[in-house]
């Protein structure tokens, strides 16, 4: 005879999530745990996703979940309103009414044993591991281990860092920016020190222990270059790594308006506008290696007399580099104004 599972309530899911990722492990600036749903509430099905996002809000509803998890919490700097004409207020309407609850799992699961920064740990084979920085004890099964952010531990052998790469590449899943190192390839590599998400706050711990530092970076929010910046400029990091986005998408509206004008599809002018913004974005990247910079890309495009040269001189005269300028002006102030 066959014994049939009761189902789970929002509070049961979350209570077992909370045994595998306590929310006491979480950073102090930190905001995971439960953001919406009814603790009675049964759960037969939970989407898992990096983002609360608008798009994965309504994939939790079209896919009948009555539960969304995501790694970065949707209010993270809180929010005094949440009407459905802003992003936050738009997810949470559309999940509250679909009757899908919102869970967010942050730097409590980069810290925890079966966290983040433990299966990279396992990704690439390291022994010995211990917490890089803010030990704490986690519970599990019984069994107290040392847990918190970031870890560092010794290679079974010695490899090259260019070895390294390769073991990383071939563990963590493709994206498109791809990994990238920073080193000589043939650097021996043995005692390595790595964090899943933005590690800046730690490199200084890195450099007390002495560790060979392989910089992983969890691409649940993106992989790519990694620029070690004092925290007095990350407002201007917010501006033009989280904040810009939108004024490229602004950018490529405008283009495909101008090919409406002139007789084009709207769907035809956006995907030219983001193709050729995506080449030259990808054109940019590649010759920064050698040093590059994207005035030396202008001049190489800019024919003497022809129409790229006039349609700069009219973007210049209309004011563009001032609206971008001002664009990162104003994200600034609004984050001081957020605290």
């Amino acid at each position: 005879m066959t014994e049939e599972l009761a189902t789970p309530t929002l509070a049961d899911v979350v209570d077992a999530f909370h045994t595998l990722f306590p929310p006491q492990l979480a950073a102090g600036w930190d905001a995971s745990g439960l953001v919406a749903g009814r603790a009675a509430a049964a759960v037969h099905t939970v989407l898992f996703a990096v983002d609360a996002l608008a798009a994965t809000a309504e994939e939790a509803i079209a896919e009948g979940a009555q539960l969304l998890i995501t790694h970065h919490p949707l209010l993270l700097r809180g929010a005094q309103f949440i009407p459905d004409s802003t992003y936050k207020g738009e997810v949470l309407h559309t999940l509250i009414e679909g009757g899908c609850g919102l869970l967010g799992a942050h730097t409590n699961a980069d810290a925890a044993v079966e966290g983040v920064n433990e299966a990279l740990c396992d990704a690439i084979g390291l022994i010995d591991r211990e917490p890089l920085t803010e030990a704490q004890t986690q519970v599990l099964d019984g069994q107290e281990h040392a847990v918190g952010t970031g870890r560092i531990g010794t290679l079974p052998e010695e490899i090259t860092l260019k070895e390294l790469a390769e073991r990383l590449a071939a563990a963590l899943p493709p994206t498109a920016g791809g990994l990238r190192i920073a080193g000589r390839g043939d650097q021996p590599t043995r005692r390595v020190a790595l964090c899943g998400g933005a590690g800046d706050s730690l490199f200084d711990a890195v450099r007390a222990t002495d560790a060979q530092v392989a910089a992983v970076r969890s691409l649940m929010d993106s992989v790519g270059r990694t620029i070690l910046i004092d925290e007095d400029y990350f407002p201007v990091f917010q501006a033009l790594a989280s904040c810009s986005p939108a004024w490229y998408f602004q950018i490529v509206d405008s283009f495909a308006r101008a090919g409406l004008k002139y007789g084009l599809s709207k769907d035809s002018a956006v995907e030219i506008a983001a193709q050729a913004m995506a080449g030259a974005a990808t054109l940019l990247l590649a010759e920064r290696e050698a040093g590059t910079i994207p005035a030396q890309l202008i001049d190489r495009v800019t024919s003497p007399g022809g129409t790229t040269i006039a349609g700069l001189l009219a973007a210049e005269e209309g004011g563009l580099s001032n609206a971008l300028v001002g664009a990162v002006d104003a994200s600034i102030h609004a984050d001081s104004h957020l605290g």
